[in-house]
């Protein structure tokens, strides 16, 4: 017959894989819930992966990314996957599923068969939590956050509850997880504070308490003032970018962080009760006081500067999880304290957990979070429209200025201009007078700078672009009366089973991919004509084409022509007539292709070329070649 540890042991086993089996489940049904900010990890993994540094783009270095550790396990995973988006998804899991073990730790460190059956309503509470599934495939580094956290959490239990000093490796087991936080994200400071708290609370403010303070800090002040240095010298700066980007103080974050946590009381009231109930238990209880003091300020803190920077814009309560995995702990504190009680009370531990578990079910079914978490993939559609952008101007390797600067950039793997300017160091740098009470992380802008760097190619607002601009930096740009002459919406076809469709605007003159002046000759690729189907295509060859409509004229305008004989080749693979417009004249092709441009016939920058076909044709540009006098 089976022991009783052993039997406990296996049912532990048992009971666990059955906490992961259901999170696997739940979490199943949000895919593919990834949220474009996670691409932009994902971009520094790959570039420090291909040699290119902690950077996100060519040039300059920039931290945009606030998750250091986060983005150094994405790299070291992606040395064996080199799917990152695969490698995030299974760190994510994997941290998720940890949580569920420490939980597990911390439960069997009260003796019975209850103890299981406890650990089971935690770890399943956070199971039918919908942010805990969804974050579990989410790609960020936020259920890494929570199982350090709980890892922290679950070590400081002894620390608390022993009046004697506690050995190095008892130390080591709590400050280890707090130093790896403050590498996790820079807020993870915030959790020292909290168990410096916890420890003064717990053992009383002598002697051996601040010489415990004193090991269990050092790590952390390492690890902190470490990173520290390291972006002093890497990048040249105390503070990460985004600390500019997103760091004002306004009374309008204040009040959005105070909505983000009361919109998330109704739907998961259960976890809040239950946390809330094991805290009012604390008031009357030693022990479970001790054993519960650093999640107490834990959560607190964490609260508290949530209200302070407005809480997050991502859906299914991104930044919660870090309260619900610490209302979870909570619960299984105070379960486990009845069941120490006696009679009723004792067993009422046994019919609380289910009650919560099926409140907590039953208020998510109609959750907005879970909707707008299903909804929010639009940013996938980087992935083909980068890798397209990617496979057929590789060679001219252009400047693509971007709004969303997840996906689309880390699809695209070339040079690219974040005009949010979570990832550029001007705009950061030069925020404006109001910042603070918009919409967070998408404030900052200046078209003016924008238009200074030149970008090739300019994505307004998602992946796909559009001809409209949302955000400063495109408002800002789009005023200015040089931009309609310099930039030219295009549309662009995906080659791939989707056919996705992006509306870009290019740069027609003075950059890599509009007309191109090679000393003689002027190439003027053709999707800078317009009348045509308004679509770039590629075709077999590799080659960019446009669609000629039969007797249909196209035309490329405002042409920068000397005076002077010039030859018109044109590629189409279809028969095609040429016409060219100076200063509102038609000149004359002679039986060679070419028209001489007399001086003063036209002013710089008024010269159209037309091209029209009798059928259907695919037109790929054309070559405008200097005839010499002979």
């Amino acid at each position: 017959m089976m022991s009783s540890p052993s039997l406990r042991s296996g049912l532990a086993g048992g009971v666990f894989a059955l906490c992961v089996v259901a999170l696997w489940a739940h979490a199943r049904t949000y895919l593919p819930f990834m949220v474009d900010d996670a691409f932009i990890s994902l971009r520094y993994s790959w570039r420090l992966l291909h040699g290119q540094g902690l950077t996100w783009t060519d040039g300059e270095r920039v931290e945009g990314y606030s998750n250091l550790l986060w983005v150094l396990l994405v790299a070291a995973g992606g040395l064996v996957q080199s799917n990152l988006v695969w490698v995030a998804r299974t760190l994510t899991f994997a941290a998720t599923v940890a949580t569920f073990g420490l939980l597990l730790v911390s439960g069997l460190r009260r003796a019975g068969l209850a103890a299981v059956w406890f650990f089971a309503v935690a770890a399943l509470s956070l199971a039918l939590c919908g942010p805990v599934a969804a974050w579990s495939i989410g790609g960020m580094e936020q259920p890494l956050l929570v199982a350090l956290l709980l890892a922290a959490v679950v070590a400081s239990e002894p620390l608390l509850a022993a009046e004697v000093t506690p050995h190095s490796a008892a130390v080591l087991s709590m400050s280890l997880p707090l130093g790896l936080l403050c590498l996790l994200r820079p807020d993870g400071v915030l959790f020292t504070v909290a168990a410096v708290l916890a420890l003064l609370c717990g053992r009383g403010p002598r002697v051996p308490t601040f010489r415990l303070i004193f090991r269990l800090v050092l790590p952390p002040a390492v690890c902190t003032l470490g990173q520290l240095a390291f972006r002093w010298f890497y990048y040249g700066d105390f503070w990460p970018n985004t600390y500019y980007a997103k760091g004002s103080f306004s009374w309008v974050r204040v009040e959005q962080g105070w909505g983000y946590i009361h919109r998330s009381l109704k739907q998961l009231r259960a976890l809040w009760v239950g946390g809330g109930f094991a805290l009012c238990l604390a008031t009357f209880s030693q022990e479970l006081r001790r054993r519960t003091w650093f999640a107490f300020f834990a959560l607190i803190l964490w609260l508290l500067y949530l209200v302070r920077i407005g809480g997050d814009i991502f859906p299914q309560r991104r930044h919660l999880l870090v309260v619900f995995a610490l209302l979870a702990f909570l619960l299984l504190a105070a379960l486990q304290w009845l069941w120490g009680r006696r009679h009723f009370v004792r067993f009422s531990a046994l019919l609380l957990g289910p009650v919560l578990l099926a409140w907590l079910g039953a208020a998510q079914k109609r959750d907005v979070n879970r909707i707008l978490a299903l909804s929010d993939t639009g940013h996938w559609s980087g992935q083909p429209v980068g890798q397209f952008l990617h496979k057929v101007f590789e060679k001219q390797r252009p400047l693509l200025a971007v709004d969303a600067a997840g996906a689309l950039p880390y699809f695209y793997q070339l040079p690219c201009l974040d005009m949010l300017g979570l990832n550029d160091r001007y705009i950061a740098r030069h925020p404006p007078s109001d910042l603070g009470t918009g919409f967070n992380g998408h404030e900052l802008g200046d078209g003016r700078y924008v238009l200074s760097r030149k970008p090739d190619l300019i994505a307004f607002w998602t992946p796909i672009g559009g001809e409209r601009a949302r955000y400063r930096s495109g408002r800002e740009m789009v005023e200015q009366p040089t931009f309609n002459q310099l930039y030219q919406a295009i549309t662009f076809e995906t080659d791939d089973t989707s056919h996705t469709r992006t509306t870009l605007w290019l740069r027609r003159f003075d950059g890599r991919l509009g007309v191109q002046t090679n000393g003689d000759q002027i190439d003027v690729p053709g999707y800078l004509l317009r009348g045509t189907d308004d679509v770039v295509r590629l075709d077999e060859h590799g080659r960019l084409y446009v669609s000629l409509k039969p007797n249909h004229p196209a035309v490329v305008s405002g042409l920068r022509l000397p005076p002077g004989r010039f030859a018109v080749q044109v590629s189409a693979d279809g028969p095609t007539i040429v016409q060219v417009l100076a200063g509102g004249r038609t000149l004359v092709l002679d039986d060679k292709d070419a028209f001489t441009l007399e001086k003063g016939a036209a002013t710089p920058g008024d010269v159209d070329v037309q091209m029209m076909a009798t059928s259907a044709t695919h037109a790929f540009g054309f070559v405008l070649t200097a005839q010499s006098d002979r």
